[in-house]
């Protein structure tokens, strides 16, 4: 059975998710990271998710290297004129970077998330490519547009 290491943060995207690769029969890992303390609520969803689901859930803290990487580079951002988009920063060098950190430590071979997005592998070009939601309206390749084509492929 191939291992998947699903981001679930215990909203509906993300257990949903979850739900229909297990019944694909995945392994579902679900993943939950600790922000801040404000995440506690977060977590408790998940852990919750994941006992209904009946799939292995871990929570990963990841609040130092959030508030290193994503509030000091709002902070600074803004302090400096700029608008900075703290989610994109945050879903490519922490979210997915820790996904895929933790899916090689325990030899899952994909990743998942509740983002509404498609992937295509294109034969001309020989890449996989990131491609609008069917519905427009819930797109969100504006928050992986950063990730590189070795993690799309997880």
């Amino acid at each position: 059975m191939e291992k998947v290491v699903v981001g679930l943060s215990g909203g509906v995207d993300s257990s949903v998710t979850s739900y229909i690769l297990k019944e694909n029969g995945y392994e579902v890992v679900g993943v939950t990271l600790q922000v801040d303390k404000k995440s506690l609520g977060e977590i408790d969803e998940a852990r919750k998710i994941a006992k209904i689901l009946k799939i292995k859930h871990i929570v990963l803290d990841v609040s130092e290297e959030f508030e290193r990487v994503v509030i000091k580079n709002f902070l600074d951002g803004y302090s400096g004129g700029t608008t900075p988009s703290p989610c994109v920063v945050c879903d490519e060098r922490i979210k997915i970077k820790t996904l895929v950190e933790y899916a090689d430590s325990i030899g899952a071979k994909y990743i998942a998330t509740g983002h509404y997005c498609n992937l295509e592998y294109s034969l001309k070009m020989d890449k996989y490519l990131l491609k609008n939601a069917t519905d427009i309206r819930k797109d969100q390749t504006y928050m992986l547009y950063r990730l590189d084509e070795t993690t799309l492929k997880r």
